[in-house]
């Protein structure tokens, strides 16, 4: 394996971590949870544009939707490796 296939590698499997705030209505959540909306867009702290899937929110819904901060992990190559709720 040459030296600069090595780096891709290690670049494409790094983990990178963006936070941001989100706050989503339940009355909203509704169309993500039926899967009306597939993807999440949000301006991250650092004012990067992410988008993820919404799927990845499931987890930190509440009877009210969605609010609070959130960590989100992914690959350099741009793949979401998990989303945390920080706040």
């Amino acid at each position: 394996m040459s030296g600069s296939t090595n780096n891709q590698t290690q670049n494409q499997t790094q983990v990178l971590k963006v936070e941001f705030n989100l706050t989503i209505p339940a009355d909203e959540y509704i169309r993500y949870y039926r899967g009306e909306i597939k993807w999440v867009q949000v301006r991250a702290i650092n004012g990067l544009k992410v988008r993820f899937p919404a799927n990845l929110l499931y987890p930190h819904v509440s009877h009210n939707g969605i609010n609070g901060r959130f960590v989100l992990e992914y690959l350099a190559g741009g793949k979401a490796v998990s989303l945390r709720k920080i706040r």
